[in-house]
């Protein structure tokens, strides 16, 4: 659990056309930040067995303003994130902890909302608009997989595992390009229904392989692959 309060701009340091640094007043960027994150791990025996119960939530929420030079001028970001929460369930069942033939297999669901409003503008007379960008995303995960280790020998271990995901993310998104010092009317884009739903499903595995040289010291060589599901954003560079 954190409360954080963060400041920036106030100063900054320049360089004239003689080369030399010089510092100016400017303008000065407040925002507050609170993070949350909740979590707990059930576990019960039976059976040579171990069944686990792995329940989280996290949520993050920010309101901040972020000050930045620039040549002569200087540049204010709004970040506003009324909602970013993160919920899992994790299920697993294992072999005891002792056993010499260890395995597992689980199911894992994950949640996400989030909502953030990302503007950029110049500390110029106007108030000159860079860009502004509202989304609200929605992602939804499901995970199955599972392991097991084999002993070859007393020495000599192999462990295979293999992993099934489906991800499916939701994005709205209204981006406004300003086009400042164009003279243009800004333009704002949307990203269609079409563009905005996503589905992702992909296998992942692990394979490695571990040997005793002594009792203190182990020699191994694993390979294994990941997946991380992909996003949409719209933007323009128009002017």
């Amino acid at each position: 659990m954190q409360n954080n309060h963060e400041g920036t701009g106030g100063h900054a340091w320049r360089i004239d056309g003689n080369g030399d640094i010089y510092e100016t007043e400017e303008p000065l960027g407040e925002g507050e930040n609170q993070f949350r994150q909740y979590w707990a791990n059930i576990s019960y025996s039976f059976n040579d067995m171990v069944f686990s119960y792995i329940p989280a939530y996290r949520s993050w929420e920010q309101d901040a303003e972020i000050v930045a030079a620039g040549p002569g001028f200087t540049i204010s970001q709004n970040l506003k994130t009324p909602s970013d929460k993160f919920v899992t369930h994790e299920v697993r069942l294992a072999s005891d902890y002792d056993s010499d033939f260890k395995w597992q297999l689980g199911i894992l669901s994950y949640d996400n909302e989030l909502q953030n409003t990302n503007s950029v503008s110049f500390n110029l007379p106007g108030s000159p608009l860079a860009f502004s960008a509202l989304t609200r995303k929605q992602t939804e995960a499901l995970g199955i997989f599972g392991e097991s280790t084999i002993p070859v020998s007393d020495d000599f271990r192999i462990t295979a595992g293999l992993r099934y995901d489906t991800t499916k993310v939701n994005v709205k998104q209204d981006y406004t390009d300003g086009r400042p010092f164009t003279g243009l009317d800004p333009v704002t884009l949307s990203l269609s229904e079409e563009q905005g739903n996503l589905d992702f499903k992909n296998w992942t595995y692990k394979l490695r392989a571990d040997y005793d040289l002594t009792d203190k010291n182990m020699m191994y060589v694993s390979v294994s692959s990941g997946f991380t599901p992909g996003d949409a954003s719209v933007t323009t560079d128009l002017t």
